[in-house]
């Protein structure tokens, strides 16, 4: 992860945690264009109300950025269980939080417009593989039996990654 990525990463948590409505938005939206698998994950768990209050350090590849009570989303800090259990942490609230519903509506709005970019995006790939094959045509060395597969392949590649982002619409 980058440093740019923990920085908003942490724009993200602190907006939760300072009970910033108005920040959360913008921080994910600005997490989104530097590390897009990053901010699916914490979208994700911002609308999850059913994270674990327990997390093993021995199994857990990494914890929860977030906590759920009572329709309120904060921020997490963890505190050991204690000796026979000093493996597992006890998840608590951290700051003072926002309502889960404006956190759904939030992030319901920043991944629309997310993935109205990617959508976008694979048209534009569609628009640059016809002006590629438009450009191979003029091109005097090209070996036109692979460029016809290349062709094939990528506009089934094309539609592969529309049917992708679209399969649950």
């Amino acid at each position: 992860m980058s440093e740019e990525s923990k920085r908003l990463k942490q724009n993200v948590i602190d907006a939760v945690v300072g009970g910033n409505l108005d920040r959360l938005g913008p921080s994910l939206a600005s997490l989104s264009k530097v590390d897009p698998g990053e901010y699916l994950a914490l979208s994700c768990q911002l609308i999850d109300p059913d994270l674990q209050k327990q997390v093993s350090t021995l199994c857990c590849l990494s914890l929860p950025e977030f906590f759920h009570a009572e329709g309120v989303v904060y921020g997490v800090a963890f505190t050991g269980a204690g000796w026979p259990d000093m493996f597992i942490r006890n998840a608590h609230p951290s700051g003072r939080g926002l309502p889960l519903e404006d956190v759904q509506r939030v992030v319901a709005e920043t991944r629309r417009e997310y993935e109205s970019v990617v959508l976008k995006k694979v048209a534009e790939l569609k628009e640059r593989l016809f002006e590629l094959d438009f450009l191979l045509s003029g091109h005097s060395v090209v070996d036109r039996p692979i460029a016809s597969l290349a062709r094939t392949d990528l506009t089934k590649g094309q539609a592969l990654l529309v049917a992708a982002i679209t399969a649950n619409n």
